[in-house]
């Protein structure tokens, strides 16, 4: 079982430079309510397709399944493999690469939001992995496993925290989610 608390700073600076992003800086150029309505429906997109994502991980649990025996959280290093697969990746490669930047243009309210729905969303996507490890009897199911570790409780907590985000009818001008994201190729 995964223990503890990752924060989602350190996730997407560790995946980016798993991934080999480089760092930038966009001083000025982030539009906060174009970035966080774009980040609504992304994670409203990634939660509506668990389905999917539960396939593609259980791939990847079946293809590690020697590794995982020991257990999810002491091999950190499948999952860049997990978050590309759930399409994270891209996420947290913008909280690492352009970290700086979020911090001096979103407020309080939106760089709280931002970063505590994305650290739920990599979890939702670590304890979806870890549903699957179970369902395979790769992992023996713990007696006991704690309400932050269930996936339909995080996806409920993060779906809470985006419900003041419109993810439509985005702001036009400065760069959004889309844009920063396409920049991490």
């Amino acid at each position: 079982m995964l223990k503890g608390k990752i924060p989602a700073a350190v996730i997407g600076v560790a995946v980016c430079l798993l991934m080999g992003c480089a760092s930038a800086s966009f001083a000025g150029e982030i539009n906060g309510k174009k970035f966080m309505c774009e980040f609504a429906g992304f994670v409203r997109g990634r939660l509506a397709d668990e389905a999917n994502i539960r396939r593609k991980l259980s791939v990847i649990v079946q293809k590690h399944k020697d590794e995982l025996k020991d257990g999810l959280g002491i091999h950190p290093e499948l999952f860049p493999e997990m978050f590309e697969a759930a399409g994270v990746d891209r996420m947290n490669c913008i909280m690492g690469r352009h970290y700086e930047a979020l911090a001096r243009e979103l407020d309080e309210k939106d760089k709280h939001a931002f970063y505590d729905a994305s650290e739920k969303l990599d979890r939702w996507v670590l304890m979806l992995a870890e549903e699957e490890a179970y369902r395979q009897k790769v992992m023996p199911m713990p007696g006991f496993r704690d309400i932050g570790n269930i996936p339909s409780y995080i996806s409920g907590e993060i779906i809470k925290e985006m419900q003041p985000y419109p993810a439509q009818k985005c702001e036009a001008g400065g760069k959004g989610f889309t844009e920063l994201s396409a920049e991490c190729n």
